[in-house]
């Protein structure tokens, strides 16, 4: 019965630890917030099969304090390394170092407030391929094709296959330290 107690202790010391994982880090520099996200997002088999696929994932993270960053990750699979961008800072890093890269943390605004709504939507591609596609399209559209309003059939074309809609999205609440 004792065995059973400390393990089921040990169990929930352990889920605890993991849950608390799971959520952003929030720390201050100054009167800034520096949110950093946690790597189970990466970890998330909804989010690794899709940075596996080579095609770009972006980021959007939100938060109730106005700040917004965007960051896209894509992996080049003839180079084996992730083409990374984060608010328009683009690197190169190698595959083992994405999750380090990941955890860094990100000005996302002033303090202002003992908690912070967080927001973080996964996207399928960036938005540069997403404005290539809506270019594509519009030049594309009703091209040899005896329409009347080519331009209705293009609008309805971009409007169904490329919303943004989001592959999965995480919100937490998170308190600021003092």
């Amino acid at each position: 019965m004792v065995r059973l107690r400390v393990a089921l202790l040990l169990l929930f010391a352990a889920s605890a630890a993991l849950a608390q994982q799971r959520r952003p880090t929030v720390t201050l520099s100054g009167d800034r917030v520096l949110v950093a996200l946690p790597d189970s997002v990466l970890k998330d088999a909804r989010v690794r099969n899709r940075l596996e696929s080579a095609l770009t994932t972006t980021f959007i993270l939100k938060t109730s304090l106005g700040g917004a960053a965007r960051i896209e990750i894509r992996y080049d699979l003839w180079d084996e390394i992730y083409r990374v961008r984060r608010n328009n800072v683009a690197q190169q890093i190698a595959k083992a170092a994405l999750e380090q890269w990941w955890r860094a943390p990100i000005d996302v605004g002033r303090a202002g407030g003992k908690k912070i709504e967080i927001e973080l939507m996964v996207l399928p591609f960036s938005a540069a391929e997403e404005n290539d596609a809506r270019q594509w399209l519009s030049k594309s559209g009703g091209v040899g094709t005896p329409m009347s309003n080519p331009s209705s059939i293009v609008d309805v074309l971009i409007g169904t296959t490329l919303s943004a809609r989001p592959i999965v999205s995480y919100r937490w609440l998170v308190e600021t330290p003092k």
